[in-house]
């Protein structure tokens, strides 16, 4: 179940086109863009991202630590938490690429949605 931890986001996202030249797949744009969207979000500790998306919290840390899942971002000294919306596109691509057979660069695909710039 979703923690209460409530992060508000109250700027427009930016367009795709103002952000570097990526070569993923149109579904893909659309899943970024959608992440952007969310205007309210909320924080994903890691016992509940690993419930989440599945996956053990050593194989979590050795992607993001190649780049290919999103980052946290500190929540305290000792603390960090997850974006529920990043973790959602992040598996929505996941998916994607699963059904579609279609190869996406996840390299590409979080340093696109982590690229917002923070309200």
């Amino acid at each position: 179940m979703p923690s209460n931890h409530s992060i508000h986001c109250a700027t427009a996202p930016p367009t795709l086109s103002a952000l570097p030249d990526v070569s993923l797949p149109a579904e893909v744009h659309a899943i970024i863009r959608k992440a952007w969207a969310a205007q309210h979000d909320y924080v994903l500790r890691l016992p509940e991202l690993t419930r989440t998306c599945g996956r053990a919290s050593s194989t979590v840390w050795q992607d993001i630590k190649q780049r290919r899942f999103p980052p946290p971002f500190p929540l305290g000294a000792r603390a960090v938490g997850w974006k529920a919306s990043e973790v959602r596109a992040w598996l929505e691509v996941r998916a994607f690429a699963a059904r579609s057979s279609q190869k996406v660069d996840m390299q590409a695909f979080v340093t696109l949605l982590t690229s917002m710039p923070s309200p």
